[in-house]
């Protein structure tokens, strides 16, 4: 009966607001808060469905502390990132969109990076030298003319050794660790 009223309530919702005979903005937003009841009652019924659930709510304390440790990552990567090519001219891969130019734009761009997004082609422009470039470049400048920097290949494959490969990898084995389908289902410590 309660799946039937939220439905029933939302058909009603949608109809009213179809023909403007009623405005029913807060009123819909208690409906969608109810409609969460429904899927909390369909986990409860389903036995797979609640054990995928409780492994989720074991595991968000070490995803949480997971995810830390890996905005860690970034936050040093972005600041080391910024100090080191800043100044880097801009390529092909290395633009407007991708760049150290701002600790914001730093952290989008590693994230980028982290996700397999043409780290590499990034990492070649900003070491590969080009002659129209400045030894010495200004923090005013509008445009940046630096020249490439050759430690640009350790700082990506430590990024993505540390973050892409270790990091993500930890993330999911904690998942499967704490699943009842495992063995063991003691948490990972």
């Amino acid at each position: 009966m309660f799946d039937f009223t939220i439905v029933v309530g939302t058909l009603v919702g949608l109809v009213l607001k179809e023909t403007g005979a009623l405005d029913v903005g807060s009123v819909a937003t208690i409906v969608r808060t109810f409609r969460m009841g429904r899927l909390i009652r369909i986990i409860q019924s389903a036995k797979s469905l609640r054990a995928l659930f409780n492994t989720l709510v074991v595991t968000l304390p070490s995803l949480a502390n997971v995810g830390g440790l890996l905005f860690l990552l970034y936050f040093i990567y972005a600041v080391l990132g910024v100090q080191s090519f800043a100044h880097v001219k801009f390529g092909d891969h290395l633009n407007s969109h991708a760049n150290f130019r701002s600790f914001g734009t730093a952290i989008v761009t590693l994230v980028r990076a982290s996700t397999g997004e043409n780290w590499n082609l990034i990492m070649y422009d900003i070491t590969s030298p080009d002659g129209a470039c400045s030894s010495d470049p200004k923090w005013n400048d509008a445009e940046p003319n630096g020249c490439g920097v050759t430690s640009a290949y350790l700082y990506f494959f430590t990024f993505t050794l540390l973050v892409a490969f270790v990091m993500l990898n930890v993330r999911g084995a904690r998942s499967v660790c704490c699943s009842p389908a495992c063995s063991d289902s003691r948490p990972v410590t």
